[in-house]
This record gives C-alpha cells, structure tokens and sequence, in this order.
C-alpha cells in the first residue's frame, strides 16, 4: 500500500537478517563485496531507531549510515560501470580512488566512496562495539555506560567538541538496559546468546574492512 511504513525488524528476525547480510559480504578468497557490505550496513541502522526512538540521536546516527555507505554505494557502482560490470570489492574501490585521486584529495572530498567506508566503518564498529558491552564485557554496567563506553572509543576521537558533547548528552538519556533489550525484541537470555555467532561472523568483517583502510593510509584522523 502507497505510503505505509513498514516496522523495522527485531528480535531473532532482525539477528537473522544480519547474520545473512554480513555472511554474504567475503567472497571465498575473504575479499568484501561493496555492495553487499552497504546491504549489511543498512540492516544494522535500524538498531538505532529501536533503540534511541525517533529523536535527535537515532536520526543523526542513522543518516550518517546511510550517507556513508551510499557514498561507497555510488563510487562502487561507477568503477564497476568503467570495467564493464562485476563485483567491486572494498581493496578494488580502494586502489581505484588512490590512482584517481590520491590520498590528499580523498581526505577533502566528500563524494569520495573510500571515506565513506572509513565512516561506515566506524559507524558498524561503534554498534557492534555497544552490543557486545552489553551482553558480553560490560554486563554489569548500565546501558549509558556501555554507550558512553563505545563512544568515547571508536567514535568520539573523530567528532568535534560540539558534536561530541551533543551525542554524550544524548546517551546519557540512553534506556536502562532491560529497555534497551526490549526494545530490540529479545530477552536477556536470548541477547547473551547471540554474541558468540556475531563475535565469530560479524566482528571478523569489520575487522578486516578496518586493516584495509589502516593498511592503505585511508584511516583518516580528520574530525566530523
């Protein structure tokens, strides 16, 4: 029907959904597909709806995901265009943009697809970082606790003070932690035991999407 909304996922669907999306981003030499890394992306961003609500924090944080893998999304889709189709996989886009344009300008550029990735990136660290403060390393912590946590160490070192303090703020308001997995559709139980599939098939993608930046000098320290 024209212009219904339809509700985002949650529980083991939404648990399902991901792991689905992020096993089919390495190929079978482990190289990452671009666009189904931006597929992957876009399943997680729903967390923070669910999570945060509607307001300020879920819309900045949700926009800044799709804003970035979009980006990697249309560079992807113009270097396979210039090859005359294929898979574009994340070292391809990578090497492309250096010969093209060089790492000086790619910092500055805000079309640029690589520094898409760098933020995408950080964006999926950053929530799989405070899922497993959650349920796993922090568990007897609050849920602004494990936020603050995840925070301070993937993204807040490339936020601006003013960014910073507005997103702090905005975790400080975060639900207690009953809510918090309510409101993603589980049970505390159910939660717990999830985090050993996403530690072993999630984090090892982010991980590796994050040494290939680091390796190619494309882990920009530049602030948002």
């Amino acid at each position: 029907m024209t212009g219904t909304t339809l509700e985002p996922l949650k529980g083991l669907a939404l648990y399902n959904a991901l792991l689905d999306k992020f096993r089919s981003v390495p190929d079978a030499e482990g190289k990452l597909d671009c666009e189904k890394l931006a597929d992957a992306a876009m399943q997680i961003s729903v967390v923070y709806e669910l999570v945060f609500g509607k307001g300020f924090i879920s819309r900045h944080l949700k926009q800044d995901i799709a804003n970035s893998s979009g980006r990697m999304r249309e560079a992807a889709k113009a270097l396979s265009e210039s090859r005359g189709g294929g898979v574009v996989t994340a070292d391809d886009l990578i090497a492309w943009e250096i010969s093209q344009l060089g790492i000086p300008r790619m910092r500055k550029d805000q079309k640029s697809g690589v520094r898409g990735m760098l933020w995408m990136q950080r964006a999926l660290d950053f929530v799989f970082t405070l899922i497993c403060n959650m349920f796993g390393t922090m568990k007897s912590a609050t849920a602004k606790e494990c936020a603050l946590d995840a925070y301070d160490r993937i993204l807040k070192p490339y936020h601006s003070f003013l960014v910073s303090n507005v997103v702090s703020l905005a975790f400080s308001l975060a639900p207690s932690k009953e809510e918090f997995v309510s409101r993603l559709g589980f049970e505390m139980s159910e939660a717990e035991e999830c985090l050993t599939s996403i530690q072993e098939e999630i984090l090892p993608v982010i991980a590796r999407l994050k040494s290939l930046l680091e390796e190619s000098q494309c882990n920009f320290p530049d602030k948002a």
